[in-house]
């Protein structure tokens, strides 16, 4: 499964505290891969296009680092869909073709 290593501050409406804490992560990518566009989190307005990589996984890894950056999420979604995915700025990541196994 490719993957992304987040190597910097990703854009978005999140507070900085919050995008911060995604720096050094290794996240896998959605099966789409990628978006040419986003929508923000808090405005749901049109936003940069990037690397898609699914929440739920996105948020267990965000835990393991950073509990509270990872309960400022879940308290912005709420219930959280299988399907539902995450975008990051292309500038922010380093892509990985590498399998990273079985996600749980």
């Amino acid at each position: 499964m490719p993957s992304v290593r987040i190597i910097t501050t990703p854009q978005g409406e999140a507070p900085q505290w919050v995008r911060e804490a995604w720096v050094g992560l290794v996240l896998p990518l959605s099966v789409s891969g990628y978006s040419a566009a986003g929508l923000g989190v808090l405005s749901r307005e049109r936003s940069f296009g990037g690397y898609m990589v699914p929440t739920l996984h996105a948020l267990r890894i965000l835990e393991a680092k950073n509990a509270d950056a990872a309960a400022w999420w879940y308290a912005l979604y709420g219930k959280l869909d299988a399907a539902d995915c995450l975008v990051f700025n292309d500038e922010a990541c380093e892509y990985s073709a590498e399998d990273l196994g079985s996600l749980n």
